[in-house]
């Protein structure tokens, strides 16, 4: 199985499934079909929408066919993978035929769906048929993620101390990434509380939120910030020990791991920063392709992924809801 090839579908052909790389670099990866491109494991077999400009740019760009129903595409040729790139609100007819055809793998944009509920709901539906889930929060995926969790439940640098959570738009667009990143490094056990809508997110019902999540003695404030000035999205955690930061839109991560003395006697300080990254926005959907074909390769499941997904689902919710969970 090592060196199989995977054929991959996508299903919706919009930003994140082929726009945002329609006139890129061939270096970029910001979309599945990219990502598929680049990865030497993957074959693009087709795509599916219902735009028909959209269907004939990509068919253009990569030697794949382009349908409007996702029943023919599967009538057309068997794939490994499909990735779902297409609103929660179009979905319904979508994963009836995706639990029909039973692919290995779908990669889910998120969230989900448009409740927690209902994400458990079609989790359970694909774990029936076989199918493994993945949602698409493409941080848990990168390798300095795996460097801070082993970090972290290392001990390495000691308990969590205070942590902090700068985003822009709303918590179920943008913040929620940040939130599963907690959740993938941590664990769940959060609780919500001191929750202040601030005002409106990304898109209808969605809003910039502050407000904090507690673990133990531990917690982490959200403080959402006016990105229409410029992008930001980062994550600095201080612990007894040493600090992580995620940078660069939370992609990258600096490190200070260990103390040492400072100036004064008596006085210790943090170590200097180490700062590494292999992935940015320009190419983080490759980390997402990777990771997929390699727990294919290893038999892993993505069962954790998947929790984690519900998790995060459950915590925007709460947050929208501004009803406190401790």
């Amino acid at each position: 199985m090592s060196n199989a090839i995977f054929k991959l579908g996508i299903v919706g052909l919009g930003n994140i499934g082929f726009g945002y790389d329609r006139n890129s670099p061939p270096s970029f990866a910001r979309t599945h079909a990219s990502a598929a491109e680049l990865h030497p494991a993957v074959e693009l077999l087709w795509g599916v929408d219902t735009s028909v400009e959209a269907r004939e740019e990509f068919q253009n760009k990569y030697a794949a066919n382009s349908f409007s129903r996702l029943e023919d595409a599967f009538s057309s040729g068997a794939v490994d993978i499909v990735a779902l790139a297409v609103a929660v609100e179009d979905r319904d007819e979508l994963w009836s035929a995706l639990l029909k055809a039973k692919p290995e793998v779908v990669i889910c944009e998120k969230p989900l769906a448009a409740s927690a509920a209902a994400c458990a709901e079609i989790a359970d539906k694909c774990s029936a048929a076989g199918i493994d889930l993945v949602v698409n929060y493409p941080r848990r995926f990168i390798s300095q993620a795996a460097r801070a969790k082993h970090l972290i439940s290392s001990a390495e640098i000691g308990d969590l101390q205070a942590g902090h959570v700068w985003y822009g738009k709303g918590i179920a667009n943008s913040g929620s990434h940040l939130v599963n990143l907690l959740l993938f490094l941590f664990g769940s056990g959060w609780g919500i509380d001191q929750i202040q809508l601030v005002g409106p997110g990304y898109g209808n019902g969605d809003f910039d939120a502050a407000f904090r999540m507690s673990r133990g003695s531990s917690s982490v404030t959200f403080t959402p910030i006016d990105v229409n000035n410029f992008e930001f999205a980062e994550i600095d955690l201080v612990f007894a020990s040493g600090r992580l930061r995620f940078i660069n839109h939370a992609f990258t991560l600096a490190e200070q791991v260990g103390l040492s003395p400072a100036g004064f006697d008596g006085m210790v300080q943090l170590a200097d920063e180490r700062v590494s990254s292999d992935v940015s926005i320009t190419d983080y959907q490759l980390s997402v392709m990777n990771y997929v074909v390699d727990s294919i390769r290893k038999g892993s499941g993505f069962n954790q992924d998947v929790e984690d997904a519900i998790s995060t689902a459950h915590i925007v919710e709460v947050v929208l809801n501004g009803s406190e969970q401790k």
